[in-house]
């Protein structure tokens, strides 16, 4: 991290996940989360493009405890701090144009998801 700022610093709710968050360098456009919930341990993850870092926001209160991470109000970043579920933890997107829609947020911060059969 020594070539990339720390632009954020922020706790979740329930006080066991720390975020850090880290502009974007010289070798990579994107800025860089850190999550951690113990001390060496913790998940590293690229997301955004670059932009000003006064047009970052995290949103710790989403649904399922869900964190969002938004650039000029664009979601790059879903991170399922609480409980964990049988998909993914956290999703991610790193260019400008691919932030993710309202309704890729409502289907990851679902606590249930319907399956379809494939049914021939």
């Amino acid at each position: 991290m020594e070539s990339r700022e720390k632009v954020l610093e922020s706790l979740s709710p329930d006080g066991k996940w720390k975020l850090f968050i880290y502009g974007p360098s010289d070798k990579s456009r994107s800025y860089y989360a850190w999550l951690t919930d113990s001390p060496g341990g913790g998940a590293g993850i690229p997301f955004g493009y670059e932009t000003p870092p006064d047009q970052l926001t995290v949103d710790w209160n989403l649904p399922d405890s869900v964190l969002g991470i938004f650039l000029s109000e664009k979601c790059y970043m879903l991170f399922r701090w609480g409980p964990r579920r049988r998909r993914h933890r956290w999703k991610y997107r790193t260019w400008a144009k691919q932030s993710f829609t309202a309704k890729e947020i409502e289907w990851f911060c679902a606590k249930k998801h319907v399956q379809r059969s494939n049914k021939n």
